[in-house]
């Protein structure tokens, strides 16, 4: 799916110059774009996402410009009310994507595995046991994960 999203990002009639840079890019953009659906998933807010259907649908239109059309979607999941109307429009949207943005428990799996992991590494500091806290770090880095201890405990995400 990065790739497809990749590809996605370039209209079909100009070149495309791929990269192992630009497809890490691509996968770090389609992984925050996943984790903002998340977000709308479970949203109670009530959102008229009918302007984005109709920006959506010009831009298809409009020789079929899947980089505006993926604009739209930016712009619709950035929103800061979470609604599971803009979910499910996004489901809409992805019937032209191909994008399995429904596709989404491997996420929420990652997400507690993550923070079983980051939970096994706080124990390990606590017991001053710090070489299994860092081969627990290095795992938890070798997921694309970033750790960052603060003040407020562990905070992680996606690299």
């Amino acid at each position: 799916m990065h790739y497809r999203y990749f590809c996605a990002n370039a209209h079909y009639k100009s070149k495309l110059n791929f990269t192992w840079d630009a497809l890490k890019s691509a996968k770090i953009s389609y992984n925050r774009l996943i984790d903002l659906l998340q977000s709308h998933k479970t949203g109670s807010e009530p959102v008229d996402t009918q302007r984005y259907l109709v920006d959506f649908t010009e831009a298809v239109e409009d020789d079929l410009n899947i980089p505006k059309a993926l604009g739209v979607l930016w712009n619709m999941v950035r929103s800061p009310q979470k609604s599971k109307d803009i979910y499910n429009t996004a489901m809409f949207f992805d019937e032209v994507f191909g994008l399995k943005l429904n596709e989404i428990p491997m996420a929420d799996i990652v997400k507690s595995d993550v923070m079983d992991l980051i939970n096994q590494r706080q124990k390990a500091r606590e017991r001053s046991d710090y070489t299994e806290a860092d081969r627990i770090r290095d795992v938890i880095r070798d997921m694309n994960i970033i750790l960052e201890d603060t003040k407020d405990g562990v905070k992680w995400k996606r690299s």
